[in-house]
């Protein structure tokens, strides 16, 4: 209902041809031009030559069981078509002739318009958006009004002088930080933003942005596919949050990203493999999600990375010996997961291990002696698993 309620509002529903039971009852399949399942999800919408006018707004997309969208035939309605609408999987028509909507020249939009069976357009394309357009569409998309800080959003002031952006010398936006940090400086916590609702996958052409931190907030929804285009990014926080669905295995292809934070959302799926892609990666954190399956072998190769935090969720399968060829690794955390088999030996090859985490799992066998080499290491954690009672010796050296 409040996805339709959005509708009513910005495609200016008091003005339609045809309005009967809109907002009059909690039935939807009673509306004008409204299915339904019998569970009252929305299967499909039919409201051509209405008189819509306006714009459609991002929260179709909440609208995950639906699959046909007719729209046609009404030219005062206009703008972009959301980028959001990409998550309607179930989509098999969409009809927007006769009206002065464009489509988004993003690949992963244009991918998902090819994937429906019937798609009647106006054959335009929208022009690209601007930086400024762009975190105009996060601030609505996200509950900017209850923001703890806008201070110059909306305004016509330079995007550097908005509250958690920072631009570079052209005023393309290098920077946003909305979510929780440290700052050194200081040495205090810089709080979170309250922002709410879901990530815009207009984010995704913000081409020169190198920081993106939203961590802390109370955003919910899917991580955006479309972020796999940030070619640019070094960093992506977005830890904390309510964010569930997989991981888009676009993100493997951001060449650039030193540090991946993801942990204390409700992710599920497997850990995609095209992660192992990440040649820059120092840090990668998916703690406390609900991840599942096998730790990708492909992770070892992430020769840069520091830190692999992968404890509190649901990973099963055996620990990949390729991680011992992680020669830079600092702190392995595998701990509360389902991982079986024994410890592999080439653990013991990282040098630069300070802290093991491997309790709470099914682990069983030997502890290898191979790990009383780690000269450097400061914590080793293994309680509750099936190993073997016996310390080896070279432990007590």
């Amino acid at each position: 209902m409040a996805a339709l309620e959005s509708l009513y509002t910005a495609a200016d529903g008091p003005g339609w041809t045809d309005s009967e039971g809109w907002r009059g009852g909690p039935v939807v399949d009673d509306w004008y031009g409204v299915s339904a399942d019998s569970l009252g999800h929305v299967t499909a919408l039919h409201l051509s030559d209405n008189g819509l006018s306006g714009g459609l707004p991002a929260s179709l997309s909440d609208l995950t069981q639906m699959t046909e969208l007719v729209v046609g035939g009404n030219p005062g309605l206009a703008g972009r078509l959301p980028p959001s609408l990409a998550r309607l999987s179930l989509l098999r028509r969409l009809d927007y002739a006769g009206t002065g909507l464009c489509a988004p020249a993003e690949a992963t939009f244009r991918e998902w318009l090819g994937s429906i069976p019937s798609h009647e357009s106006t054959g335009v394309e929208c022009a690209p958006l601007s930086d400024r357009a762009i975190l105009e569409a996060l601030y609505h998309a996200t509950g900017g009004p209850d923001w703890v800080n806008s201070e110059n959003w909306l305004t016509g002031a330079p995007l550097s002088d908005w509250y958690g952006v920072e631009t570079d010398a052209a005023g393309r936006v290098v920077r946003l930080d909305l979510g929780a940090s440290w700052d050194s400086e200081t040495q205090r916590t810089i709080p979170a933003n309250g922002l709410t609702g879901t990530i815009p996958p207009e984010l995704g052409s913000l081409a020169n942005l190198s920081v993106l931190s939203l961590a802390w907030n109370g955003l919910t929804g899917s991580i955006p596919p479309e972020l796999g285009s940030l070619a640019n990014l070094s960093v992506l926080s977005l830890a904390g949050n309510g964010l569930t669905g997989p991981i888009p295995p676009g993100l493997g292809s951001l060449a650039k990203l030193s540090a991946l934070s993801l942990h204390g959302n409700g992710l599920t799926g497997p850990i995609p493999p095209e992660l192992g892609g990440l040649a820059s990666l120092s840090v990668l954190s998916l703690a406390g999600n609900g991840m599942t399956g096998p730790i990708p072998p492909e992770l070892g190769s992430l020769a840069n990375l520091s830190a692999l935090l992968l404890g509190g969720n649901g990973l099963t399968g055996s620990i990949p010996p390729e991680l011992g060829s992680l020669a830079n690794l600092s702190v392995l955390a595998l701990a509360w997961n389902g991982l079986t088999g024994s410890i592999p030996p080439e653990l013991g090859s990282l040098a630069s291990l300070t802290e093991l985490w491997l309790d709470g799992n099914d682990l069983s066998g030997p502890i290898p002696p191979e790990l009383g080499g780690l000269a450097s290491l400061r914590t080793l954690s293994l309680d509750g698993n099936d190993l073997s009672d016996a310390i080896p010796p070279v432990f007590l050296r």
